[in-house]
């Protein structure tokens, strides 16, 4: 069964984009060094 989206939402959201406000960057963040591996360090049910 499906639904019909409510009233003023999107009916086809964008999966996986990331909201400008949502970056690292927009906070002041910048990649150290350490990032790449951190990135590659994760576990298995992170996908």
């Amino acid at each position: 069964m499906r639904t019909e989206p409510a009233p003023g939402s999107d009916p086809t959201p964008s999966a996986g984009e990331r909201a400008e406000e949502d970056e690292p960057r927009a906070w002041g963040d910048a990649d150290g060094p350490n990032d790449a591996r951190l990135r590659a360090d994760k576990p298995p049910h992170w996908g």
